[in-house]
């Protein structure tokens, strides 16, 4: 972390995203799967169907929660959102929508937007 602007060093912020983009697909990948086997469990093993809306609300809440966080992401170069403007927001999104950033690089392209 710097002094100077209180941010991140990049290094440090392309870390993290890539950590919080890795955690959100887990997340998102899981959820099918873990939600049929936690149907089959318990409604073939408890026959407590009752549960299955509760494991529903936990993933969405886990793929809410992780996606947020990627979502909020501040571009290491200008300090605004990296992936959204005011009208669109692109999660896959290879340079910053503000200042030009390119994604994994610590200095922002010569062509200001």
């Amino acid at each position: 972390m710097s002094a100077e602007s209180g941010r991140l060093a990049p290094e440090e912020a392309w870390r993290g995203l890539r950590r919080d983009s890795r955690i959100l697909w887990w997340i998102l990948a899981a959820s099918l799967p873990g939600m049929a086997l936690f149907s089959w469990l318990l409604d073939g093993v408890l026959r407590q169907s009752v549960l299955m809306p509760l494991i529903t609300i936990v993933f969405l809440a886990a793929i809410g929660t992780a996606g947020l966080r990627v979502a909020r992401f501040a571009c290491p170069g200008c300090g605004k959102p990296f992936f959204e403007t005011w009208y669109f927001f692109q999660l896959l999104r290879s340079e910053c929508a503000h200042c030009g950033l390119r994604r994994e690089s610590a200095q922002p392209s010569p062509v200001n937007r």
